[in-house]
């Protein structure tokens, strides 16, 4: 099994538990995302990170 890395692990709790302040907190301050033309339902993520952070995070199509 693949290791999730902590930043998007914190992500993933924040969106749980819908703090808005810890999702934000996850990223660096100049993050970027991309969306592959939105997101609604089931679709694949990829991740950047720098320090501990997410840099990018991309919706997949």
């Amino acid at each position: 099994m693949t290791e999730v890395p902590s930043a998007v692990q914190r992500t993933i709790d924040a969106t749980n538990a819908g703090d808005h302040e810890a999702f934000g907190a996850a990223f660096t301050p100049d993050a970027v995302l991309v969306s592959g033309g939105g997101f609604n339902g089931t679709s694949g993520f990829r991740f950047e990170l720098a320090d501990d952070l997410i840099s990018r995070m991309e919706i997949q199509p």
